[in-house]
């Protein structure tokens, strides 16, 4: 049977991606009482003619969870992106083991590098505008993933799956535009999430959290931009009783990203409610936060707190006392 040796993608590596433009010098009360808006998106990549990634429809997910109506008629603001992107290239080399029958050992023949693109770039621009009024948020983002560096691996493939592979990133077609876009460090979804805050308030993004594309470009807004002064604002969500078990959820996995020891207690108290899933996204939140893991033993979480409580919340620096 052939082995194959395959170039594989490993690493995506991303450069910070950037966003600009401030709100903060409009009069955003205007823009907070539209509630019909019409999107408009323009979208070229220069060697990848088919591409065509969903700007409209995450935009459209943002401002619906905020209570805005998508119109192509009797708007009160205009939502334009435009969008400019290309696929990056590598050279790729394989090879192939084939079996030496008369010494019972392998010899690697080598095929021919080839370019396969395994990167991709986007820039573009968010205008969000008021024609009547000519008030204009204006952000701009960017990002790029680079060919990754190639990582050579032996593996069967004997229906084909890596040749299928190769076959789809041998056009730029192929390249991981998708990627570019949610990567969550500035891309997008983190400019949207960013427009959003500055509008209508951290209450806006718990409810887009519930859509599962837009979490991680959310977070790393929360992480990067917001940090500890929301602490309290989504503590506040996480013990709230008459809130939904998803909004106190998300606010707990909102608390993991930003790592302030001030929601370990909370979150002690949410490790024992009734329901199995914010348990476990509180106990997950607890781990990161906290570099412990005692699993769902309230007991010992709550030990673990007592003696240390104190050093933690001061920031010191002290090894733990020992369970």
């Amino acid at each position: 049977m052939k082995k194959l040796f395959i170039a594989a993608i490993i690493f995506l590596i991303a450069d910070p991606l950037r966003t600009e433009g401030a709100s903060t010098q409009n009069n955003l009360s205007d823009f907070q009482a539209i509630r019909r808006i019409r999107i408009e998106v323009e979208q070229s990549y220069a060697n990848a003619k088919g591409i065509s990634l969903p700007f409209e429809e995450i935009s459209t997910e943002f401002f619906k969870k905020s209570g805005v109506e998508i119109t192509k008629n009797n708007y009160d603001a205009v939502l334009r992106i435009n969008v400019k992107g290309k696929a990056l290239s590598a050279s790729y080399g394989a090879s192939v083991i084939k079996p030496v029958a008369e010494k019972g050992e392998e010899r690697i023949e080598y095929s021919p590098a080839s370019d396969l693109y395994t990167g991709a770039e986007i820039t573009g621009e968010i205008l969000y505008e008021i024609p009547t009024k000519g008030k204009v948020i204006k952000k701009s983002f960017s990002g790029r993933l680079d060919p990754p560096i190639p990582y050579y691996y032996k593996e069967e493939d004997e229906k084909g799956y890596y040749q299928k592979m190769i076959l789809k990133l041998e056009t730029p077609e192929g390249a991981p535009f998708i990627s570019v876009l949610k990567t969550g460090t500035g891309d997008f979804t983190y400019t949207m999430a960013k427009m959003i805050y500055e509008i209508y308030g951290p209450e806006a993004l718990i409810s887009v959290l519930h859509i599962e594309e837009n979490r991680l470009g959310i977070n790393a807004f929360y992480i990067q931009e917001l940090g500890k002064p929301t602490v309290n604002h989504f503590i506040g969500i996480l013990l709230d009783e008459k809130r939904s078990r998803h909004d106190r959820g998300y606010a707990a996995h909102v608390l993991r990203e930003i790592k302030d020891p001030r929601a370990i207690e909370p979150l002690l108290k949410t490790l024992k409610n009734e329901d199995f899933w914010l348990q476990a996204v509180s106990e997950e939140s607890l781990k990161e936060i906290t570099g412990e893991d005692f699993e769902e033993d309230v007991a010992k979480w709550q030990e673990w707190w007592r003696k240390n409580k104190k050093r933690v919340l001061s920031g010191g620096k002290d090894a733990d006392e020992k369970m």
